[in-house]
């Protein structure tokens, strides 16, 4: 995903800076865990429709706290939530 998403930065002329690790890891495990709580969805506006708050992006701020997300740290590597364990799934 990573070097996805630099390529993409890369080929329309964005500083690479504005990518963030931990924002895209975390972002990434709770949209899966909101696909698990959906039984079926015809496409993306249906799955939007079962888990609106999916649309909150203050949403993330329940696993972590703004201190460690807009850090240094977070926005090169990923680094676990501070405040509650993100969801996961194999």
């Amino acid at each position: 995903m990573r070097e996805s998403l630099l390529s993409y930065l890369k080929a329309n002329q964005v500083d690479d800076g504005k990518y963030h690790e931990t924002m895209t890891e975390s972002w990434m495990k709770i949209v899966r865990h909101y696909m698990q709580l959906t039984d079926t969805s015809a496409g993306s506006d249906d799955f939007i429709e079962h888990q609106p708050q999916l649309l909150n992006t203050e949403l993330i701020f329940k696993y972590y706290s703004a201190e460690l997300l807009y850090s240094e740290q977070a926005r090169t590597a990923f680094v676990n939530a501070d405040l509650q364990a993100m969801p996961e799934y194999r």
